[in-house]
């Protein structure tokens, strides 16, 4: 029989119960301490839940700093709420499914997880799901997040590798090929198995400058980069141009690894190159010199003989009557009289080298060098000579005669222009004495000069008294006739002399501050025009209006035409400002940073008259245009003259390989306006639609439209 314990053991033993509860509670208070430092301290993510809705739904329970971190949300945030409340696109990703399954069966899934948070793509997951006995389930999970978007970019960036229409290569430091694209086998012929490890020197041709890849090494290992032209070899053996970008590929310390290097063929813009630069300067007709290399020539004598004291005589000849030629025997007989003219000249002519076709059946050439006139004489008599003799075509035999017009330098002129002109002028006196004679520009002009003396007071008046007009012509979209902009045009009412077309008075003004004056005038009644329009309802409205080469010039008119937009309502993206050929080429440099100044302010820029001046693809892909305007002397004789229908398709062409736009002026025919949407030029102007008109007749006609 066991004792009773005494009342003083009773004691102790109850004071061992409540050590032993004290010593369970200081323990498991050490544990969850130890438990809360390694979750929250844990580089894995950490997150614990409870079923709700029979295990469609779970709410967060406890959330680590990792898990806080990687998800960007913050555990008070979050405790107690349902995880589709606060991740929406769980549901779609599968987050919620996987869960639901290890709370129903019990067993522990590994996953991949794509995290959604509002609705958009925030971060991937790499995670293992187990429940615990409690019940509760616990994710611990990874960010994958950068493995992924490395993937990604090394997918897109083999993607873009394997598709760029430039070759692309990647070689070692010391030029070896690792890599090749299928844009490189298509424009070198090369496979990525003939080039493999083989050093990149293999397409080397040689007609490269002695210190082209010098300088190339050099830039290279100072920058990291190099850009230029370069002569390769093709695998067929065939030499070609191509425009070469390479760059160094560094590592994370900043050593080099590899070159990249992306080039393209530039066969095709060489080959357009030489073809506009053929049409700028050569007649198609006759292959002779044109109008513009003429000039460039005239000019060069002109310096060398402003050194040497010596003369020059410009002689221009006029084949007569070839108008009755044309309706005897058909524009076909006229052109192949010319030719044969030009052929004559060319092969008898001591100065044949500067024999030009100036216009038409216009002729001109120069005699440089000269120290008296008795050359000019001789000269003369020489092409009344050659075009005495008959000329045989087809069937037809026919006899000609020339009027010639002759001027001098310096005596009359000192520059191209002038001496062209002088030329002219004393040729139309030649032909106002008859058929085959000659004329020497007369100095005595003093009627003329009176008269144009008078014009230019007129002029410089003409705008206080309110003389001047604007009259627009509309700019029409083939695709459906829509008017889609205008172009303002000056005009000048004089109450005693009428209506005097711009071609007599804007080169007066010209001479003169005057014409500034004008231009801004102009330029800030088409932007209030321009703003009416736009108001009436017609979006993005183009105003075309031209520039003088004097505006060109004036320091401050770009702040004129920003002051003239602000003031007009008319946005930038509306005005378009139209330079010619030839005022650009006064100053190139100068005018292309005039160009990059104006573009600044969001207007547009075309060059007029294109194809009539000076272009050449080198220049045009400096100047910062926007568009390219077919002049109308190529336009107006389609169909019927193949060799305008020649150039005018070859502009659209390389005007599009540029990325500019084209329109087309003087169109006066449905056939013209039909070649020219064929040939990709959607946006004309003309007679067609519309001769320049005043304004309020410019509002009736868009009305219309």
């Amino acid at each position: 029989m066991k004792n009773k314990p005494t009342e003083n053991q009773s004691s102790d033993n109850g004071q061992l119960k409540e050590d032993n509860a004290m010593n369970y509670k200081e323990e498991l208070f050490r544990s969850e301490i130890r438990y809360r430092g390694l979750f929250d301290n844990l580089s894995s993510g950490v997150a614990i839940f409870e079923a709700v809705d029979n295990g469609d739904d779970f709410v967060f329970v406890d959330y680590n700093r990792a898990a806080q971190k990687m998800d960007q949300v913050k555990k008070e945030d979050v405790l107690g709420k349902r995880v589709t409340e606060v991740f929406p696109g769980v549901k779609v990703c599968g987050f919620l499914d996987v869960f639901t399954r290890v709370w129903r069966t019990g067993k522990s899934e590994t996953h991949p997880l794509v995290l959604y948070k509002d609705d958009a793509l925030d971060v991937w997951r790499k995670g293992y799901v187990y429940k615990l006995p409690t019940g509760e389930i616990v994710s611990i999970y990874s960010d994958e997040t950068k493995q992924k978007k490395t993937e990604a970019y090394l997918k897109l960036s083999r993607i873009v590798f394997e598709n760029s229409q430039e070759a692309i290569l990647i070689t070692d430091l010391k030029g070896n090929i690792l890599d090749v694209n299928p844009a490189f086998t298509k424009i070198t012929g090369y496979s990525k198995e003939d080039v493999l490890y083989r050093n990149a020197s293999l397409m080397k041709a040689g007609n490269n400058r002695s210190d082209l890849f010098r300088r190339f090494w050099k830039e290279l290992q100072e920058t990291g980069h190099w850009q230029g032209e370069i002569w390769d070899r093709k695998k067929n053996g065939e030499i070609f141009p191509k425009w070469l970008s390479v760059s160094t590929v560094f590592d994370d310390d900043g050593k080099p690894l590899n070159y990249i290097g992306i080039f393209n063929d530039l066969s095709i813009i060489k080959k357009a190159e030489e073809d506009i630069n053929r049409l700028n300067n050569y007649d198609i007709l006759t292959k002779l010199p044109n109008r513009s290399l003429f000039y460039d020539r005239l000019k060069q004598s002109i310096e060398k003989s402003s050194l040497d004291g010596k003369k020059i005589a410009v002689i221009l000849l006029d084949i007569d009557k070839t108008a009755r030629i044309n309706e005897s025997y058909g524009i076909s007989f006229v052109d192949e009289l010319l030719v044969k003219v030009a052929e004559r000249l060319k092969e008898n002519l001591l100065n044949a080298e500067s024999l030009s076709r100036l216009v038409s059946d216009r002729f001109i050439f120069y005699i440089s060098r000269l120290e008296t006139y008795d050359p000019i004489a001789a000269t003369i008599q020489k092409i009344k000579d050659l075009l005495a003799g008959d000329f045989k075509i087809d069937e037809s035999q026919i006899y000609i005669s020339a009027s010639i017009g002759v001027t001098i330098f310096p005596n009359d002129a000192s520059t191209p222009n002038e001496l062209i002109k002088n030329a002219e002028i004393a040729l139309n006196h030649a032909k106002m004495a008859g058929a085959g004679n000659f004329q020497f520009f007369s100095g005595d002009m003093t009627t003329r000069a009176f008269e144009r003396m008078k014009l230019e007071m007129a002029v410089r008046m003409a705008l206080d008294k309110n003389e001047l007009h604007l009259y627009y012509q509309p700019k029409v979209d083939l695709s459906d006739d829509r008017v889609v902009g205008m172009e303002a045009l000056i005009r000048w009412i004089h109450p005693e002399m009428g209506i005097i077309p711009p071609f007599k008075f804007i080169p007066i003004a010209e001479t003169s501050d005057v014409i500034l004056a004008i231009g801004e005038w102009v330029l800030r009644q088409a932007c209030i025009t321009g703003k009416k329009i736009l108001d009436m309802g017609y979006a993005d409205f183009g105003v075309g209006v031209n520039l003088s080469a004097k505006q060109l010039k004036q320091e401050n008119f770009v702040e004129i035409v920003r002051t003239i937009l602000n003031e007009t309502g008319l946005p930038p993206r509306c005005l378009d400002l139209e330079l010619t050929e030839s005022m650009l080429f006064d100053n190139i440099d100068r005018n292309i940073k005039f160009m990059h100044d104006l573009k600044k302010l969001g207007i547009t820029l075309s060059i007029d008259d294109f194809g009539t001046g000076y272009s050449s693809l080198s220049y045009l892909k400096s100047f910062p245009v926007n568009t390219l305007k077919i002049d109308r002397s190529f336009v107006m004789d389609i169909p019927d003259d193949r060799d305008d229908m020649a150039i005018t398709a070859t502009i659209i062409s390389m005007a599009h390989s540029l990325g500019l736009n084209v329109v087309a002026e003087g169109v006066e025919t449905r056939i013209q306006a039909h070649f020219l949407k064929n040939k990709g030029c959607l946006c004309v102007q003309g007679y067609l639609f519309s001769p320049p008109v005043p304004e309020e007749k410019f509002m009736t006609l868009l009305g219309r439209h």
